[in-house]
C-alpha cells in the first residue's frame, strides 16, 4: 500500500511540473526543420511577443491579429500554460524572431490542457503533498523566493506565520477529503448566524491577487504585538500580488492560495482559520 501511495504521489508531482509549465532550456533549439520560403503563418491575438530566441529570449517586437509572417524555421516543441506547440522562427517586414505556435494560425491544440484542467491537476497534486505530512514533499510545491504563509486564529485575531521551508510542526491541520472539484466565480461564505456555508464542497476560484494578506500581516503588530521582519513583509507584498487562484475545502475550513511565477504555480498561503472565531 505504501509503495502504491508513493507511486501515485510521484505521478502527481510529475504532472504538476508539466502542467505548471516548468520551462525547458531552449535557447539552443535542438529540433530544427527547414521550411520553404513560400510557407506562412498568421498571428492570432494582440501584442503577441516575438522573441530573439525561443522560450526566454528577449522580446524584440510585438505583432497583432492577422499579421502575416514568412516561416524560416520550425523549432522545438514546448508546453506553456497548458498549451503544447512548436516555436517558429519567422520574418516580418525584414525583422526576424521566434513566435510560439499557439499564438498563430498553425496552433496545434492537440493534447493541450485547458486552464481549468491544469489548475485542478496542480491543486490535486499539492493536496496529496499536504496529506503526506512530509516536509520534503510539500517543500517541492513552495517557491524559495516566497516561502509559505500560514493563517490561523489561536485567539481573537488572525495570526500569520511565515516559513521559507516547512518542518513537521507545520502540519497541525488536516485538509480533508478531496473528490470533485468545481470552479466558481466566488469562494464559499460562512454564515456565522446559521453556522454553515452558503455552499459546500471543494472549489477553485481564480483570483487577481490577495491584498488581504498585507492587512493580516499589519494586524500582527496592531493586535498581536508581533511585528514580522522586513523581509517577511516584503515577501508578503510580493505574494499578495501573485496569487492566481485558491483551492477552498469547506469540510476542513481550509483555503490554499496558489501564486504564479514564471508560468509555474506554487503554494504561497494556507488559511486554516476557523470561520467566525477571529
Amino acid at each position: 500500500m505504501k509503495k502504491k501511495i508513493l507511486s501515485l504521489f510521484i505521478i502527481g508531482l510529475l504532472t504538476f511540473v508539466a502542467c505548471t509549465n516548468e520551462k525547458k532550456e531552449t535557447s539552443n533549439v535542438t529540433e530544427k526543420t527547414e521550411v520553404g520560403e513560400a510557407e506562412e503563418l498568421t498571428i492570432k491575438g494582440t501584442n503577441i511577443w516575438i522573441r530573439e530566441s525561443p522560450s526566454n529570449g528577449k522580446v524584440i517586437m510585438k505583432l497583432n491579429e492577422n499579421d502575416k509572417c514568412v516561416i524560416i524555421e520550425k523549432g522545438e516543441e514546448e508546453t506553456i500554460k497548458g498549451a503544447t506547440d512548436y516555436w517558429y522562427k519567422i520574418s516580418f517586414e525584414g525583422k526576424q524572431g521566434w513566435v510560439f505556435g499557439s499564438q498563430t494560425s498553425l496552433a496545434k491544440n492537440k493534447g493541450a490542457q485547458s486552464e481549468k484542467t491544469c489548475l485542478k491537476t496542480v491543486a490535486l497534486s499539492a493536496v496529496k503533498a499536504l496529506e503526506t505530512k512530509k516536509p520534503n514533499e510539500l517543500n517541492n510545491f513552495i517557491n524559495s523566493d516566497y516561502g509559505i504563509f500560514k493563517l490561523f486564529n489561536p485567539g481573537a485575531f488572525l495570526a500569520v506565520v511565515h516559513e521559507n521551508k516547512v518542518n513537521t510542526d507545520f502540519f497541525d491541520f488536516n485538509v480533508g477529503k478531496i473528490s470533485d472539484i468545481k470552479e466558481c466565480k466566488e469562494p464559499a461564505v460562512y454564515d456565522c448566524e446559521k453556522e454553515d456555508w452558503d455552499k459546500k464542497g471543494v472549489f477553485i476560484v481564480k483570483m487577481n491577487g490577495f491584498s488581504e494578506l498585507n492587512t493580516h500581516i499589519k494586524n500582527m503588530e496592531t493586535y498581536g504585538g508581533q511585528k514580522m521582519s522586513a523581509d517577511e513583509i516584503k515577501k508578503g507584498e510580493e505574494v499578495a500580488q501573485k496569487i492566481a487562484f485558491i483551492l477552498q475545502i469547506t469540510e476542513s475550513d481550509t483555503k490554499i492560495y496558489f501564486a504564479e511565477k514564471e508560468g509555474k504555480y506554487y503554494i504561497a498561503v494556507i488559511d486554516v482559520s476557523t470561520p467566525c472565531d477571529a
